[in-house]
């Protein structure tokens, strides 16, 4: 069967929508025919579409998926996950600077007058680059000498009452907060917190400035706005590098991880 397979977790999720896109355009430009298979997080689901791939002998597979799919890759179809490793495989990997976005997420919440800023974090159990994030958080916070304060759970259905009893401990006895930031591990976080935080009757941004992590942007698209203030993702770039690495038939081997720069920008949540 021609044509490659994109393993995907959710196509909900608007980044994950958007980074489908790109791939498909990628490489469509190419003469490359896309076949798209969410798995919605279920792993059972991941291993059964890898096994159609490799019973159909595809041409190759682009994977954004969370789960350990490692043991179920084969050695003769060309494979690039995003941000994911599996520690039996070597396969290159794309991702952005997660390490660099958590840190210039702090140096911005500090350059927009904000003390203490604080972390929301809810992951996957399975390791990613998107990790890094939190060891940017903390870097930063060592070299800026701020006392890390962050919430750091696995993805869970309980997040808002998570995230309620992290705003109910930080109180101050006047009913402001001992917070002026927050850096969300991702835009969704960021726009849960920022709802929470105005039912709780705080201003966004004049009482506290969210960033989030993605630039997940409103219909999907470059000219709609930004839901939140983030450290953006070169989603484009990164599914171009992804489709480049995907149809490499050169002599020299392909580097492990391949880091592509993030930046910031402005989305209502932040006051400059």
């Amino acid at each position: 069967m021609e044509g490659f397979y994109y393993v995907i977790k959710k196509s909900a999720n608007p980044f994950f929508a958007a980074f489908t896109d790109h791939i498909e355009s990628s490489l469509y430009k190419k003469g490359k025919k896309l076949l798209l298979c969410c798995a919605d997080g279920i792993p059972q689901k991941e291993i059964d579409y890898l096994n159609m791939a490799i019973n159909n002998k595809v041409d190759g597979i682009i994977a954004l998926t969370y789960s350990d799919i490692g043991k179920y890759i084969t050695q003769d179809i060309p494979i690039v996950v995003f941000d994911r490793f599996f520690e039996n495989h070597i396969i290159p990997r794309i991702a952005s600077d997660n390490f660099a976005g958590g840190c210039l997420a702090i140096e911005k919440l500090l350059e927009f007058g904000c003390r203490h800023p604080v972390y929301i974090r809810f992951h996957s159990v399975f390791p990613g680059e998107s990790d890094k994030r939190k060891d940017g958080y903390l870097h930063a916070c060592a070299k800026y000498h701020i006392e890390p304060d962050y919430i750091d759970e696995v993805e869970c259905d309980e997040k808002f009452s998570i995230m309620k009893d992290f705003i109910g401990r930080h109180r101050n006895k006047d009913g402001s907060l001992t917070f002026y930031g927050v850096f969300a591990h991702t835009n969704y976080h960021g726009y849960l917190f920022m709802k929470l935080l105005r039912q709780e009757g705080f201003r966004v941004p004049e009482d506290v400035q969210i960033i989030g992590f993605d630039g997940i942007r409103k219909f999907g698209n470059r000219e709609g706005g930004l839901f939140i203030s983030s450290i953006c993702q070169p989603v484009e770039l990164l599914t171009e590098k992804c489709v480049e690495l995907l149809l490499y038939d050169g002599p020299s081997p392909l580097p492990s991880l391949t880091l592509l720069p993030v930046e910031y920008k402005y989305g209502g949540t932040t006051r400059e």
